[in-house]
C-alpha cells in the first residue's frame, strides 16, 4: 500500500495532531506500506521564512511547521507514530540525487 500526502496537518496545531493520528493509523493498518508526504520544512532559513510569511498572508498560517521544522523532526514524528523506518529528504536533496545533469543545466539556465 502507498499513502501520499501533501502537508499532514500543516495549517494548524489541531490539524498537526490529526495528521499525526493519520500517520499512526497508517502505520498499523497495513502490514506492508509506504507513506510519502510533501511537507514544508526549514521555516527559519531565508526561503522558509518567506514561504511562511507569504502563505500566512493568504490566510493559511503554517503553524505546525514549528512543531516539525526539519527533516529530523519529521522523521521522529513518523517513528514515534509507529513507522519502523523513515527517511526524510528535502526537495533540494532529491533534485541533486535524482535529476539528470542535462536537466539540472536546463533548469539552471531558466533561473
Amino acid at each position: 500500500h502507498l499513502a501520499v500526502s501533501h502537508g499532514c496537518g500543516a495549517v494548524t496545531e489541531a490539524w498537526a495532531e490529526a495528521g499525526t493520528a493519520l500517520i499512526a493509523w497508517a502505520a498499523t493498518a497495513f502490514t506492508t506500506a509506504a507513506f510519502v508526504t510533501y511537507e514544508q520544512v526549514h521555516p527559519h532559513d531565508a526561503f522558509g521564512a518567506t514561504m511562511v510569511k507569504n502563505i500566512a498572508a493568504r490566510g493559511c498560517p503554517l503553524q505546525a511547521i514549528m512543531s516539525f521544522p526539519d527533516c529530523e523532526a519529521q522523521a521522529r514524528r513518523y517513528r514515534e507514530a509507529g513507522w519502523g523506518a523513515c527517511e526524510c529528504v528535502t526537495m533540494r536533496e532529491l533534485f541533486d540525487a535524482w535529476t539528470p545533469e542535462a536537466e539540472k543545466a536546463r533548469v539552471g539556465r531558466v533561473e
